[in-house]
């Protein structure tokens, strides 16, 4: 709809703009795709606050743009503008053209935010043709023939005389890596959040701690959750020069030391600060600091406040969304089941923990994590026990150097190790975003070989072995019974049921079908509502469209169950399709 509108606004446009049918132009030039770009006659500004592109000029910038590939930045465009698709309203965007004053060409804004980069509410400023706009945001060249600011990557930075205050898209560089000695300045803060998921304000997706470091460029008014507020945290933005440009949001931060703001002068604009903490993409469109999960780690190159570890306070819960770092782990001193988050700095030699090495060293059998990646002090770090097994192999320094001054997430029990507190027991870890071992309490399949033997990826049960594997197991009712650990089982498809919900390609998205050691209905396992290859959903069923075929030969992963005690089974998406002939 939106490009038959811009096709029909075109027309119009250029028929009140000029008077000569011979004259009459397109709305802009068509780009030529991977030339370089077109030229667009009277093109200026170089896309930057300072000096915004005219509509001309940003034609001429998203020309050279592969098509349907969004620019890597944000720019600054200026126009007028000319026709409105929707005005803001519910969604809080709105999808307008802009152009150059006496210009034959036209931008296409479409579903732009309103200014600050925040949904248009009842009440705000409404826009009319006649206004003069500044647009901060990605741009795309959609299909290759139509040059656009990406959907909800833009707003208005100037409405009229009206400015946003901050926030947005970025034009500056990105610097840093996030960690203590390679702090993100606010553009990498904003770029580390951009492709993160929100739903709601209780799921969402987060970064882990980071460190970001800036110039604090405007303080929330004083009051409830802002500086000196009752809650004892700020809300502050901050960028790399002090300027209201490439702004990042401090919501809701702690003072030093993680500990609450006590009164407005404990900030100002233009302090220079180091935040420690998580981040988010809030609705999508706002990269900020989690509420109450990020504090002030120096102000000025203060620290003052943080005694010990580094200049680290203790944080966390010991829960998965909400790990003990190492401060937080060595106050708790003991707890079982508890998920730590540090910094892989060395490991321990030999027998004490004197012997201790910051480097990659040649023990196989443990590592020290900290609060930060450059500790060199025993007494900030927690020694881990690698037990046996894939924790072992893939997290030990010996045969892992790269590992060193990684974060890794691990989950065991807090307690005395090398004569002061640490970890052992360990049982999962993610490292590299890569999941080690079984993660507690999940009912997701993951490779967890059944120790008893048989069931394992190396040696999958044969369809008899996993029939015997639940013969034994209890069943009381639909949400009472046993089930095995996750174990691998092949075998050849037999039969199919019929298409349909629960089905191949049902609308949930997984099959039930029945798999033989020899491919007859003799002898069969029931694979209950399995989901595909990588643990993803089928393909809808369509026609002679199928995903599996009776003979095909396939391995099951996941776990198995005894249906009413007389129904050898896997437990209903606790299993996928491991391996598919």
């Amino acid at each position: 709809m939106k490009k038959l509108f811009y096709s029909v606004f075109a027309i119009v446009f250029a028929a009140l703009t000029f008077t000569s049918c011979d004259d009459v132009p397109m709305p802009y030039d068509t780009p030529e795709a991977n030339s370089g770009g077109t030229t667009y006659e009277g093109a200026e500004g170089e896309g930057t606050l300072e000096s915004p592109y005219n509509v001309a000029g940003a034609l001429q910038f998203i020309s050279a743009l592969e098509p349907g590939v969004n620019s890597e930045n944000a720019i600054y465009i200026k126009g007028t503008i000319s026709s409105i698709e929707e005005e803001f309203g519910s969604f809080g965007n709105a999808t307008y053209y802009i152009t150059d004053p006496g210009s034959k060409y036209t931008f296409y804004v479409y579903r732009s935010m309103f200014l600050n980069n925040q949904k248009w509410k009842s009440g705000n400023t409404q826009i009319q043709i006649g206004d003069e706009v500044i647009i901060c945001g990605k741009v795309v060249n959609f299909k290759g023939t139509t040059p656009e600011t990406v959907a909800n990557d833009s707003y208005l930075y100037k409405l009229n005389n009206e400015t946003s205050t901050g926030g947005g898209g970025t034009t500056g560089e990105a610097k840093g890596s996030g960690t203590q000695n390679d702090p993100y300045n606010p553009v990498a803060a904003i770029n580390a959040v951009k492709d993160l998921t929100w739903t709601s304000n209780s799921e969402y997706q987060t970064t882990e701690e980071v460190f970001v470091k800036g110039k604090i460029s405007r303080i929330a008014d004083n009051g409830t959750y802002t500086a000196s507020g009752t809650n004892g945290n700020a809300t502050f933005w901050i960028s790399e020069d002090g300027s209201t440009n490439d702004e990042f949001q401090c919501f809701r931060v702690l003072y030093l030391g993680n500990k609450k703001f006590s009164n407005g002068a404990d900030i100002k604009v233009g302090d220079n600060v180091i935040i420690y903490g998580k981040l988010m993409n809030y609705r999508g469109n706002t990269p900020e600091t989690v509420a109450n999960q990020a504090y002030l780690f120096e102000l000025n190159g203060d620290t003052e406040g943080i005694e010990g570890n580094n200049g680290h306070a203790a944080s966390g819960d010991g829960s998965e969304a909400n790990p003990y770092n190492v401060p937080g782990a060595i106050a708790k001193a003991s707890a079982t089941g508890a998920f730590v988050k540090g910094y892989i700095v060395g490991c321990v030699e030999d027998k004490s923990i004197s012997s201790a090495t910051f480097s990659a060293g040649s023990s196989q059998t443990n590592i020290l994590i900290a609060a930060s990646d450059n500790e060199t002090s025993t007494a900030n770090c927690m020694a881990v026990q690698l037990p046996t097994g894939d924790i072992r192999t893939k997290l030990n320094l010996n045969d892992n150097p790269g590992n060193l001054h990684k974060a890794v997430v691990l989950y065991g029990n807090i307690e005395t190790y090398f004569g002061q507190v640490g970890m052992k027991s360990v049982t999962y870890a993610v490292l590299d975003g890569t999941e080690i071992g079984k993660k507690p309490g999940s009912t997701d399949p993951n490779p967890n070989p059944n120790p008893t033997g048989g069931g394992t990826l190396d040696n999958p049960y044969s369809v008899s072995d996993a029939i015997n594997a639940v013969s034994g197991l209890t069943w009381t009712s639909n949400t009472v019974y046993d089930k095995t650990d996750v174990v691998y089982v092949k075998g050849k498809i037999s039969r199919i049921a019929n298409k349909g919900t629960y089905t191949e390609g049902g609308e949930y998205g997984n099959a039930t079908f029945f798999i033989s050691d020899d491919g007859n209905t003799a002898n069969e396992f029931q694979c209950f509502r399995v989901l595909y290859l990588n643990n993803t959903k089928f393909n809808k069923y369509n026609g002679d469209k199928v995903d599996i075929k009776v003979g095909d030969n396939v391995i099951i992963c996941g776990k198995l169950m005894n249906y009413k005690g007389n129904t050898p089974e896997t437990v209903a998406n606790e299993a996928y399709l491991y391996k598919l002939n």
